[in-house]
This record gives C-alpha cells, sequence and structure tokens, in this order.
C-alpha cells in the first residue's frame, strides 16, 4: 500500500520534467557565405552562421556552450546574445577567409552548464565555385518591328563544370539595351532554367543577356544588335522620262517613257513587293513589277504615257517586317503641239549696231517654247535647231551645240569658227524651218539673221620689262615680293593677266595702259606673289579686240623657296575622329582601331588636291607611339578627295593613361585649274593630324590579374620544368604495362591448369592407378590450393628463371614488398619499400584469426585490398618507395604545368576568370598531393573501402551474391583438412574457375581493346600540353 504514493510523486515529477525539455530549442537561422543565401557559399568567402539557441531557466546562454562539429573537430561560437527579456538567444560564428572546394557536413550542438549535449542540428554547406552558364540562346529576330523573341536555357554549376547540381542556383537572367532593363526571376537552389520571353523594342539596339546566381557569380553578357523597323519604306526622287533620258513633261501623242523611283528602308526592303500602278497616265490598268532593280533604284520601262490632267502614279512597296507603304505620287504632263517662235540674236558685241563676232566665239539664238495651254513647253532639251551657216564656209544644217533654258527663254549655241580663208565682212545667216522642240514641233518659218564676222585679232603681245620689288633689296621672286610686268600690243579693246600661279587674281587688269607709236599700246600690271616658293610660275597676259580675238603672250618666272620657311599653306583641315573614348579590356588582348577624317577646305577657290599621302610607318608619328601604336595607314585618298582618312592601329596591351595624344602628318600636293592649263605646287603642304582619344573600364590586365604575367610565372615554375620526373615516370609506365603482360600470360597459363585440377580429372586417373597414387594426391592437393589460394603458385612451373626476374621488377614497381607481397632483395628490393620499419604495415588491415592465404582470398572476394604504399605520397616517402616517389612527384608537377595551361587555354584564350584555375589548381594539389597525407591513416582507407563494398552491393545486388560466396568458402577452406573433398569444395572450385576464367578474358580484352597501350603515360597531358605553348612563346619572341 506504500508503493502507491511512491509511484504517483514519480508520475508527477515525470510529467513535470516534460516541459522543460521539450523548451529546449537550436533552430539555425543562417550558414552561408556573406553575401550568399544560407546553405550556399563561395569558394573563397567570409562564412558566416546564425543560430537562435535555448535552454530553459538558463538566463545566460554562454558561447561556449554552442559548438560547431565538423566530424571530430569543433569550434566555439564567437558570441550569444539574449534576445530582450526572453530566453532565447542569438549566437553568432564567422569565420574570415573561408575557403573549400567541396560541401560540408557540420553539426551545431547546444550544451548546458554541465557540457551535456541539450540539442543539436546537422547541415551541409554548398559551395558554388562556377558562374551560371547559357546552354542556349536564341535572340530574335535581327530585324523587327519591334517585337523580339528570347529562348534560352540556363545552368548553375557547383563545384563540377558542367554538372547541374548542388548549385545555389539561378538568382536572375537580366536583358538590357537601350532604355531597357528586363529581368526574369529565378530561384535558390535551381540549377537549371528555361523558358522563352518576349519584348518590345521601340529603336534598334544592342541587345544584351547575362545571368547571376545566388552567391554572385554572374555569366558574360551576350549581345547582339537588334533592328528596329516600324516604319514603312520612302518612296522618293520619281522621274518620268523620255528614252532619251529627259524630263517627260508634255506629249504628242501616246510616247513610252521610263519611270523610275528610288525606294529607301531602314532596315531591308523586299524587293519582290515593289509594284507601281500607272492607270492614269497609261492604257496599262494593273500593277507592274519593275523591269530593273539597280540598288535603291527601281525602272520601268516602256511604259505608254498620255497626257493627263489628273497625273499621278501609284508605288507600292514593303519592308521584310511587312510595314507596307503607298504612294500617289503626283506628275504633271501636259499635251503640246505648239511650235516654238523664234526670238532673235542674244549678241555679246556690236560693231556699228550690228552683232559682231570675232573667230571661235559663240553665237547665240532665243526661243519662246509654249504647250497648248500657254504653259511653259517641252523646250529644246534635243538641241533640235538648225542653222545654215554656208556663207561663212560651214555647214548648211549645222546643229546647235548647246540648248539651255534660262529666264524663261531655251538659248541655243553655236561656235563661229569658219575656214581662215573666209574674209572679214557683213554675212547672212538662216534658222533652218526644221528647227523644232523635243515633240518635233517645228518653228513656224525660217528667219535670216545678218552679222559682221572678224577675224583678225590684236597684235602678238610683247614682254618688254619685268622686274621684281621688295623691301630686302632681294633681286629674286619670293613670296612677299612683287613682280612688275610692262606688255606692249595694238589692236585691242582689253587686257588681262592670271597670276593664280603666284596666288592673285585669273582676271588681273592692268594698272595702266599708255598710247606709243604706230598705234600701239603698253599695259603694265604689279602683283605681288602670295605662295611660298621654289617653284615656276607661268604667267599669261591675255588681249582681245571688241570683236572677241585674242592674242596672247607669257612670262615664265622662277620663284625661290626660303630655308626654313614653310611649305605653302592651301589648305585649312578639321578633324574628327572615332572611337571617342576605347575600352581598355578590350585594348588589352585585341588591337583597337582609331579612325580620323580629315576635312580639307581650300583657302581660296581653283584649289583640288592631286595625291594625298599619310606616313610610311609609325616612326612619323609624334606624341604617346611608344608600345603604343602599331601601324598608321591613310585611307581615301585618291585625287580630288577632300576627305583622307587616316587609320590608327594601337598595340594589344594595358593602358593607364587617362588619354593618348598623337601627331600624325600627312602630304597634299594641289593642283589649280586656269584658262591656259592646269598648275601643280611644287612642294607639298604638310598637315598634323591631331589625334586624341580617351580611355573607359579597366585594363585587362587589372580585370584578369596580370594574365601575362602568371601565365610567364607559371611557366617558369622550377617543379613544372623538372622533366627528367617525366622520363621517369615514362620508363615505370612501360615496365608496368609489361608487367600487365606477363600477369595475363601467367593468368592464361593458370587458367587452364585451373580447369584441369579443379574439377580433379587428372587427379582421380592417377589415384586410381596405384603406382601414380602419389601423384594423383599432389594433383589433388593443387586443385586446394588453386580453389582456396591464389593461381600464382601455377608459375612455378615454367619458364621460372624469367618470371623469377620478372617478378623481382614488377615487385619493384608495385612497392610489393612494404605490403607483404614478394619480398625481393638487395638493391631491388630496398627501392622496392623493402625496408625494415614497412614490413609490419599490413598488419593495420590484418584479419584476426584468419590465415594469410585466406586472408589473401578474403581481401579478393571481399573488395577490401591491403594499403596501397604507391598511390600515397607520404607512405611512399617513409618506405622509401622509389616507384611511388617518382609517381606522385610527377603528379604534383602535372598539377603545376596544369595551372600554366588553364591561364593559358582558358583564361586567356576563352575568357575564364583567373580565380577558376586558381582554384582548380588548389583543388588538384589538394585531392591527389595534400589529401594523400590523410591516407597515410590506414583505417580511413579501410573503412572507406568498405563503405564502397556497401554502396557496390547496394547498386548491384548480384555483388551479395559473390561476397557470400567468398565467405563460405573462407570458412571452408579454414575448416578442411583433406585437400579437395566435401561438395563446398567442389562449388568453391567451381566459384574459383569461373572467376580465373573470367578475369583472364578480361585481361586479354583490356590489352587488345586499349589504343595506344604502349603510348605515353596518361596523366602526363598537362606539362605536353605546356611545352607546347612555350614553344609558341618562344616562336612569338623570335619574330
Amino acid at each position: 500500500m506504500k508503493k502507491t504514493p511512491i509511484i504517483g510523486l514519480c508520475m508527477i515529477l515525470l510529467i513535470l520534467t516534460i516541459p522543460i525539455a521539450s523548451a529546449q530549442q537550436l533552430n539555425i537561422v543562417r550558414v552561408s557565405g556573406k553575401d550568399s543565401p544560407s546553405g550556399y557559399s563561395k569558394t573563397n568567402d567570409d562564412l558566416e552562421i546564425e543560430v537562435k539557441a535555448q535552454i530553459p531557466y538558463d538566463q545566460n546562454i554562454g558561447k561556449e556552450q554552442v559548438r560547431l562539429f565538423v566530424q571530430d573537430a569543433f569550434a566555439f561560437f564567437d558570441s550569444c546574445q539574449r534576445d530582450g527579456n526572453t530566453q532565447v538567444h542569438t549566437c553568432k560564428f564567422s569565420q574570415p577567409g573561408f575557403s573549400s572546394y567541396t560541401p560540408i557536413d557540420f553539426t551545431i550542438k547546444l550544451f548546458d552548464d554541465d557540457s551535456k549535449i541539450v540539442a543539436e542540428k546537422a547541415q551541409t554547406l554548398q559551395v558554388d565555385a562556377i558562374a551560371p552558364q547559357f546552354k542556349t540562346l536564341e535572340i530574335g529576330p535581327d530585324k523587327t518591328n519591334g517585337k523580339v523573341t528570347i529562348d534560352y536555357k540556363i545552368e548553375d554549376y557547383g563545384i563540377r563544370f558542367g554538372q547541374a547540381t548542388n548549385c545555389s542556383g539561378i538568382k536572375e537572367m537580366s536583358i538590357t539595351g537601350q532604355a531597357l532593363n528586363v529581368t526574369e526571376p529565378g530561384a535558390l537552389g535551381r540549377c537549371v532554367q528555361e523558358n522563352k520571353l518576349e519584348i518590345n523594342l521601340q529603336e534598334t539596339t544592342s541587345l544584351c543577356v547575362s545571368a547571376s546566381d545566388w552567391t554572385g557569380h554572374s555569366t558574360i553578357p551576350k549581345c547582339k544588335k537588334i533592328f528596329v523597323d516600324s516604319e514603312p519604306p520612302k518612296i522618293y526622287d520619281v522621274k518620268i522620262e523620255t528614252n532619251k533620258g529627259l524630263a517627260l513633261t508634255h506629249v504628242k501623242q501616246e510616247t513610252n517613257a521610263i519611270i523610275t523611283a528610288k525606294i529607301t528602308d531602314d532596315v531591308e526592303l523586299e524587293k519582290d513587293s515593289v509594284t507601281a500602278n500607272f492607270a492614269k497616265i497609261s492604257k496599262i490598268k494593273t500593277d507592274r513589277k519593275p523591269n530593273i532593280i539597280d540598288g535603291d533604284i527601281y525602272l520601268w520601262s516602256g511604259i505608254p504615257v498620255v497626257a493627263s490632267t489628273d497625273c499621278s502614279i501609284k508605288i507600292t512597296a514593303k519592308d521584310v517586317l511587312q510595314n507596307e507603304r503607298e504612294e500617289q505620287v503626283p506628275c504633271d504632263i501636259r499635251t503640246d503641239n505648239t511650235g516654238p517662235n523664234v526670238l532673235g540674236l542674244r549678241p555679246e558685241r556690236f560693231r556699228d549696231n550690228k552683232p559682231l563676232y570675232g573667230k571661235g566665239t559663240n553665237l547665240m539664238i532665243a526661243f519662246e517654247d509654249k504647250d497648248d495651254t500657254g504653259a511653259q513647253g517641252i523646250g529644246f532639251g534635243l538641241r533640235r535647231a538648225y542653222l545654215d551657216l554656208s556663207a561663212l564656209g560651214l555647214g548648211s544644217l549645222e546643229r546647235a551645240q548647246y540648248c539651255a533654258q534660262r529666264a524663261g527663254e531655251w538659248l541655243c549655241i553655236w561656235s563661229i569658227n569658219p575656214p581662215d580663208n573666209i574674209a572679214e565682212g557683213e554675212y547672212q545667216i538662216t534658222l533652218k524651218k526644221a528647227t523644232a522642240d523635243d515633240l518635233e514641233n517645228t518653228i513656224s518659218a525660217e528667219e535670216t539673221f545678218t552679222i559682221l564676222y572678224d577675224n583678225t585679232g590684236p597684235e602678238k603681245p610683247e614682254i618688254t620689262s619685268t622686274s621684281v620689288l621688295s623691301q630686302d633689296k632681294i633681286r629674286q621672286a619670293i613670296k612677299g615680293s612683287s613682280l612688275r610686268f610692262t606688255v606692249k600690243s595694238s589692236n585691242f579693246e582689253t587686257a588681262i593677266a592670271n597670276f593664280s600661279d603666284i596666288g592673285g587674281d585669273e582676271r588681273a587688269q592692268p594698272s595702266v595702259c599708255a598710247d606709243l607709236e604706230n598705234g600701239e599700246k603698253e599695259c603694265e600690271w604689279t602683283q605681288r606673289i602670295e605662295l611660298s616658293g621654289p617653284f615656276l610660275a607661268n604667267i599669261e597676259f591675255i588681249f582681245e579686240d571688241d570683236a572677241g580675238n585674242r592674242a596672247s603672250t607669257s612670262a615664265q618666272i622662277n620663284v625661290y623657296g626660303l630655308e626654313g620657311e614653310e611649305r605653302a599653306s592651301l589648305w585649312k583641315t578639321e578633324t574628327e575622329c572615332s572611337p571617342k573614348a576605347i575600352d581598355r579590356g578590350y585594348a588589352s588582348v585585341i588591337p583597337q582601331y582609331i579612325s580620323c577624317r580629315v576635312n580639307l577646305k581650300p583657302v581660296r577657290q581653283g584649289i583640288s588636291t592631286l595625291s594625298i599621302t599619310g606616313p610610311e610607318s609609325p616612326q612619323e608619328c609624334t606624341g604617346d607611339i611608344d608600345l603604343t601604336l602599331n601601324d598608321v595607314y591613310l585611307t581615301n585618298a585618291y585625287e580630288d578627295s577632300l576627305s583622307p582618312t587616316l587609320i590608327l592601329k594601337l598595340e594589344p596591351r594595358d593602358y593607364y593613361d587617362k588619354y593618348l595624344n598623337i601627331t600624325c602628318p600627312i602630304s597634299i600636293t594641289s593642283k589649280r585649274e586656269g584658262e591656259a592649263g592646269g598648275y601643280i605646287s611644287p612642294l607639298p603642304q604638310i598637315v598634323n593630324v591631331n589625334v586624341t582619344s580617351g580611355f573607359h573600364s579597366l585594363p585587362q590586365r587589372d580585370m584578369y590579374s596580370e594574365v601575362e604575367r602568371q601565365i610567364e610565372k607559371a611557366m617558369d615554375d622550377s617543379f613544372a620544368n623538372q622533366e627528367w620526373l617525366g622520363q621517369l615516370r615514362k620508363f615505370i609506365h612501360y615496365g608496368e604495362r609489361i608487367c600487365q603482360i606477363k600477369t595475363v600470360l601467367t593468368s592464361v597459363v593458370g587458367t587452364l591448369y585451373t580447369v584441369a585440377s579443379a574439377l580433379g580429372l587428372v587427379g582421380d586417373s592417377l589415384q586410381e592407378g596405384g603406382i601414380t597414387s602419389p601423384a594423383g594426391t599432389a594433383v589433388k592437393s593443387g586443385a586446394f590450393r588453386v580453389a582456396c589460394g591464389s593461381e600464382e603458385v601455377l608459375s612455378e612451373g615454367y619458364a621460372k628463371t624469367i618470371l623469377n626476374v620478372l617478378d623481382e621488377i614488377c615487385s619493384l614497381l608495385n612497392c610489393a614488398p612494404a605490403t607483404g607481397g614478394k619480398q625481393s632483395l638487395g638493391v631491388l628490393g630496398v627501392a622496392g619499400g623493402n625496408v625494415e620499419w614497412c614490413q609490419d604495415v599490413q598488419k593495420l588491415l590484418s584479419l584476426p584469426s584468419i590465415s594469410p592465404t585466406a586472408r589473401k582470398s578474403a581481401s579478393e572476394v571481399s573488395g577490401i585490398r591491403p594499403l596501397n604504399i604507391k598511390d600515397s605520397l607520404v607512405w611512399s616517402s617513409i618506405c622509401f618507395c622509389v616507384p611511388g616517389i617518382v609517381y606522385n612527384l610527377e603528379k604534383l608537377r602535372q598539377i603545376n604545368c596544369y595551372k600554366a595551361v588553364c591561364l593559358h587555354d582558358e583564361v586567356k584564350e576563352q575568357g575564364y576568370p583567373v580565380s577558376y584555375c586558381n582554384e582548380m589548381h588548389g583543388y588538384l594539389l589538394c585531392q591527389y598531393v595534400i589529401g594523400q597525407i590523410f591516407a597515410a591513416i590506414p583505417f580511413s582507407q579501410l573503412f572507406e573501402q568498405v563503405t564502397d563494398l556497401v554502396v557496390n552491393i547496394i547498386s548491384n545486388p548480384a555483388t551479395l551474391f559473390t561476397v557470400a560466396i567468398g565467405a563460405v568458402c573462407l570458412v571452408a577452406c579454414e575448416a578442411s583438412e583433406v585437400p579437395g573433398s566435401g561438395a563446398v569444395y567442389i562449388g568453391c572450385a567451381i566459384a574459383k574457375v569461373a572467376s580465373v576464367i573470367g578475369e583472364a578474358v578480361a585481361s586479354v580484352q583490356q590489352i587488345t581493346k586499349t589504343k595506344g597501350y604502349f603510348s605515353t603515360p596518361p596523366d602526363s597531358q598537362y606539362c605536353k600540353r605546356l611545352e607546347k605553348i612555350k614553344k609558341e612563346y618562344k616562336e612569338k619572341e623570335e619574330q
């Protein structure tokens, strides 16, 4: 009865303690890199952890009570602060400079004051080392009326490129352009995102698409220029012309015409869509496509045109975006059946109130041409005006040489140039009835005109004096001095001089003309020399009488140049350069071009360019040219060009200056056209083109941490250049191949022996023979060894000497003595790890109370292998395993070579960040070299092998059957006292035979199917690639 109160009291206490236990809390708020979401970090980051902890009745949880465990190691939190008046504490842990290349599994544990665990939470920190990548990206169309589709697929990677798993996830995909910023959100942990977006653009722009993940990695933007055209094509410059190329403004009857139009579009015109409708001016009522398309010009030929009061042409055109324009082009075609009226002669000179013409002068007749409405008629574009000039010794039907419309009149011109035997006097000329306008409307009647003809010109001029006037008493013609000429002649009305060669007027009047005896006159000119010498100037003097007859003479003056004087300045220049600013990032790796157009303006009329030449080498330029200017050349420098273009090619290097200033000379040879012919400047004018260009962004050197310098540093790495390690590794590689062939041959022969021995056929036969019974027992004993042991014992029967030597060598190459294999003696044994302190290494993995033979068989069946001394740099060094040391040092050399190869192939050529190579180099170094330190603890390898076995059984259940048979045979072989007896033996023998046969077949297939079996070691590719890179650099230096 007394037990009941005690039990009740215990129940009450138990119930009271339930809230205490359940009130203990530990919640992980955040575990991440500095700017990453919880659960994720970059490879190099500042690790930050925040938890909420609560222990009932513990008002002050210390930072030592919250601990971060990674396997068996732990660290205290940095701080724990109580949240107000609650019992909840916020505890924080941080580790600046945190670095990891693999995910980290950790546990946070909460301890009470008695150091007992009251709560714990486990979490994995995923490491995201690689930026997202576009697997597919299509932006289009290139030409649009505004609608653009972006079809993309993005993958984000964690620590392995190409594996879209264990990533932080795609945060957003952004699309930018002029006045455009569109984002497509992602999701945390989403490693693959694909979608098709549609956006509308208002103007032509370059669309750039990029993506970022949650840890801050971003892709390199991919850009594409999109041409936006929402406007229809433009139709203008429509012409209606005759078959002879004259504007068709009038018709007499139906006339075939050629109609042309210029049609352009901002993007691209759909040429097949262009049609024209001529229903209002022609009997053709249907739409017609052009007969000829030449660039932007569309031509319709053979269109029968008639006069129309409602004259218009409808032209329709569409662009590739289906923007359509229908243009109704007005025109004016009237009827003209009215002949022209003759207005009379238009003489320039008279004598005695009669028209006067000299030899070679022009005769002009004016016409008035009206159409049927009284408006301007078709005119004389075809020059159908005819004169009878037979009285002057010329033709009786001379056609006008030129007709043009001026001030409402049509003027037709004939050149009066009779034979020399035609005397001076009065002559009559007749305008023929055949004279007609372009529609063949003739004049009403012939008209005759009386003219005076005078072919006697002035007397041949004579230069009587030439002098040089100079304030410096220099009697030679130079720039700044003046020339004075005196020229006499007779029978002239006017006199002019052409001083254009020395910078003066082409029709300079004399300062004075004085009468001389015998009716002669003497004229004087004074002209300042405006142009620099040296050159030979030609000065022409022209005398003309009242009939326009001329006589001339000329003087040649040698104009001297002055030493140190600048060349003649005939041109003013304005320079426009593009681009205004250069991207330093691109300039670091790609040669940049600066294009400067030089606009030439002459200082006076009549001057044009004959030739323009630029600098032949960068050394002719001045300014910032050292290590900067790679090449310079001039384009668009043809004769008469007024806009030559200077092209500068810059060296690809890092630019830190704010501006680039370069001055390059160009040479301009000028020409001048005068009445007596053309003139060339004796010396070219030198024009200095000043080029100033700015820079923006950062140099590639800063963006990629001096890639070239790092490549050279990596190539100069002393360990990477130890080629003798590669040669030793190659020698060991060939030795390993020979040992594999030896093993295969032994396996094949042993297989045949195993089959016979295991079945016991030979043993049974010998045992029945009496005298051969002992031999039969021996054979059956051999079968026992085959079923329960290793087949290597079979080598004792053939080629023993050769195999023993090969065994010694192969034992050395595999470091077998250190792990309980065949014990080599002497130098080979020691070099293979047969040293005293390494003989008991295998005992660390021993299976107690099992014989060595059975243990070896068990390890083969279970997959738990002895410690691999050769693969561990630590154990190879401790056990003095020379092949292992060479093998692992060569791995280290290949890793060092990898860094240089990565910097060259991935960073320099493909644009990867330098951090990618540094991180991958660190990962390889940790995985294959430093990580081997942990392999020095044999138990870790044992657990790893056991784990691999369990995983193998789960993934392949058939393995469990193999392991079970191995375990049964292991026990049976240990317990069996009589070789070859029992049903278990038969089963184990059959399994052993199948295993041996399978291994033999697999070994032979491996050799026959392996490509390049005796080629260089497969892990030597990085140093081989480095040698090629060094060769490329050396060839560049030699060039």
